[in-house]
């Protein structure tokens, strides 16, 4: 025996196996579709045909633009033939009449995509689109079609723009700039593919080195060249090097840095770095030490900005801030001026 009464018998109820229990689902007739989201986000619109279901992006990650695209679509999913089929999916995608894209309307038309950018940048996007477009027109005066260039054609100019002579900087940047131009185009218009290659692989990588921090010496050097200063924003451009040596910040939250972030009373600057603002956004916080107060209590504080006319460059031609920088570096460390190779391959200057 082994023990149970009857009434421990009686209280266990047995159930059906789970497995045995299952009705088989029915499959979604022909037609029947809904919309779904993905991981990255984006809404799909997903309906059953005869082969199996099928996915649609609907290129949003707003639900309710997805239900109005999703609308288009469902006269696809109950296609009762496959000609009916491509019919309305050409109807919905906007493919029965392709619209072709001219040499001559590119930068109008990427100006619509509404992209955001310093005057300055935008000027090296138009002026690296309008040496494409001339090479285009030498190399390939039978393709006129920005819409139909193939990879193809994009590797052979970045070969021989490379060959040309650049440095790994500006080559990088063309690329850059004709990826972006292409991406933004092919993302409002149906069937037109980035051709220009991506991923660390596609830029040519400038020759590299760790960064030298300064010395004591060094250090005293460099007071020594901002306070006899007279170059180019001989106000402004002193401040720029004490707000990176006493507050330790880059080069674009110097010259762009805000009097709403500047707390003189208090001690303190607060700011969001430009290199993480879109990432983690991150505020940092540090102290204004005295050689940085003194000098930021001699600036006009009349305006939004602390070193105005250097942020005005910046925006227009970072390059030149930069230079101006780089200059008093060079007489703060004794460093010899950058040697380029026979790769055009810049060499990193060994100070920041």
């Amino acid at each position: 025996m082994l023990g149970f009464s009857e009434r421990h018998l009686n209280s266990y109820e047995i159930k059906p196996d789970k497995a045995m229990s299952k009705t088989p689902k029915k499959r979604r007739p022909k037609g029947h579709g809904g919309i779904i989201k993905r991981p990255n986000g984006i809404y799909a619109f997903r309906y059953q045909t005869d082969t199996g279901p099928k996915e649609q992006s609907l290129r949003t990650r707003n639900k309710r633009e997805a239900e109005a695209k999703a609308e288009e679509l469902e006269r696809m999913a109950k296609a009762r033939s496959k000609a009916e089929a491509v019919q309305q999916i050409a109807e919905a995608k906007s493919l029965i009449e392709r619209h072709p894209l001219p040499f001559a309307q590119v930068w109008n038309e990427f100006e619509r995509t509404g992209h955001q950018a310093a005057p300055g940048t935008l000027d090296n996007y138009r002026r690296a689109l309008a040496r494409f477009l001339d090479w285009m027109r030498l190399n390939h005066p039978n393709e006129t079609d920005f819409s139909d260039i193939a990879p193809e054609t994009a590797k052979a100019y970045l070969d021989e723009l490379w060959q040309s002579g650049l440095s790994a900087s500006t080559y990088n940047q063309h690329l850059t700039a004709l990826s972006l131009i292409a991406r933004k185009l092919a993302s409002r218009r149906r069937g037109m593919v980035n051709p220009w290659p991506k991923g660390k692989d596609a830029r040519k990588r400038a020759k590299q080195q760790e960064r030298l921090p300064l010395d004591q010496n060094q250090a005293g050097k460099l007071m020594e060249v901002i306070n006899e200063y007279d170059g180019p924003h001989p106000v402004e451009m002193p401040v720029a090097v004490l707000l990176g040596m006493f507050a330790g910040l880059r080069l674009a939250d110097a010259v762009l840095l805000d009097w709403k972030d500047v707390d003189l009373a208090g001690g303190w600057i607060t700011y969001t770095p430009r290199k993480t603002v879109r990432t983690s956004g991150a505020v940092c916080t540090v102290p204004i030490l005295p050689p940085l107060a003194e000098a930021l209590r001699k600036l006009p504080t009349d305006g939004d900005k602390v070193l105005p006319g250097l942020a005005e460059h910046y925006d227009r031609a970072r390059g030149y801030v930069t230079r101006l920088l780089g200059a008093i570096v060079l007489q703060a460390t004794g460093e010899e001026r950058q040697d380029v190779d026979e790769q055009h391959l810049r060499a990193r200057r060994l100070y920041g």
